[in-house]
């Protein structure tokens, strides 16, 4: 549940930003439902009308392949259709809000001294899944000998994945997991 706070005498806007995803296979009904509980004074505002603006969008923003330089991902969803391998010197950040939809089988490897560094917030996390909503329909992360201090999951949901995020071959791996919820496969 997303909440948005006004103190009293806030005539102030406010947005907040979901991430409604349906299912690739059949797309259903999406609703919204928005609720006004909790008043502290005797009126709830002058204003008659609220505005609600909701716009759709697709995940259009395809990745795959090797990353050689750091690059930061700003938009909603991105579509990672082949494997990924941050190379060493390379950072991939991930920006608040946004979801990565992984391919079936596909993984996210972080190479040498690459860093993977997903900083989501408290009221705006990322997502990390499978295109396909069944468990185990990605095989997830993987950390192959990187020391980088950066390497950050920060507010982020991993799921519908085949392996635990993992350290290998590497004696000084380093990854840290603040509020970070991981949902494996049941198999």
């Amino acid at each position: 549940m997303c909440a948005l706070v006004w103190e009293a005498n806030d005539l102030s806007a406010r947005t907040i930003r979901l991430n409604l995803l349906a299912d690739i296979d059949e797309e259903g009904v999406e609703e919204l439902q928005i609720t006004l509980s909790g008043p502290t004074s005797g009126t709830v505002g002058t204003n008659k009308a609220t505005i609600v603006s909701i716009s759709d969008s697709a995940c259009d923003n395809e990745l795959g392949g090797s990353i050689n330089e750091s690059i930061s991902l700003n938009e909603y969803c991105y579509y990672v259709t082949s494997s990924l391998s941050v190379n060493t010197g390379a950072e991939l950040t991930i920006e608040p809000g946004v979801t990565l939809l992984f391919d079936e089988s596909t993984i996210l490897n972080i190479q040498h001294d690459g860093a993977l560094i997903a900083a989501g917030l408290e009221d705006d996390g990322i997502v990390l899944t499978g295109v396909n909503k069944t468990p185990g329909s990605w095989a997830g992360l993987q950390f192959t000998w990187s020391d980088n201090t950066a390497n950050l999951l920060d507010y982020t949901t991993i799921e519908l994945l085949y392996l635990v995020p993992t350290l290998t071959h590497n004696r000084r791996g380093r990854l840290s997991m603040y509020p970070t919820t991981l949902q494996m496969d049941s198999r």
